[in-house]
């Protein structure tokens, strides 16, 4: 980099590489146009706040009036202690499987979801799983398929019967 103040005072700027962190030295000569030349050199640390991780939680199909086992996932964060993070779930289709009906447990960076739909209710839900440190966040998003019980047959004949 190389910049050339047309006056006695000036700024030096620069943008670091997107989502890059680390240090950088710059070093700074002034130069008044006599024989020697004054330099300074400066140091600087910027720090990139990574995304939250959570791992993937595979579809699921239910029966109606039956929750989910409670679906494993893991969460962490390069600068965020996952104790520190927040879990929180939600649902595309809220007459299926309203907010409040998604079970967030765990501690650390081992959670669970599980989600109980709304009595005689079937359809499909996605339900959004995120994790945040504060200032950035992450999700992940499974499909919850609620199917309807099976008819029973109707075409049952008794062939023979013993007393």
């Amino acid at each position: 980099m190389s910049y050339t103040s047309p006056s006695s005072t000036g700024s030096i700027s620069f943008t670091p590489v997107s989502n890059a962190g680390g240090t950088a030295t710059i070093t700074v000569t002034v130069n008044d146009g006599s024989a020697t030349s004054n330099t300074v050199t400066r140091t600087f640390t910027t720090t990139v706040n990574r995304l939250p991780t959570i791992t993937t939680i595979a579809n699921q199909t239910i029966g109606v009036d039956r929750a989910t086992s409670p679906l494993a996932f893991t969460i962490a964060d390069a600068e965020t202690a996952a104790s520190s993070l927040t879990v929180t779930g939600a649902s595309s289709n809220t007459s299926l499987v309203p907010n409040n009906r998604i079970a967030l447990g765990g501690t650390g960076a081992n959670r669970t979801v599980t989600v109980t739909p709304l009595a005689g209710q079937t359809g499909i839900a996605n339900i959004t799983v995120t994790v945040s440190d504060g200032s950035a966040s992450a999700a992940r998003t499974f499909q919850l398929d609620v199917q309807p019980k099976p008819a029973p047959p109707s075409n049952l004949q008794v062939i023979a019967a013993t007393p």
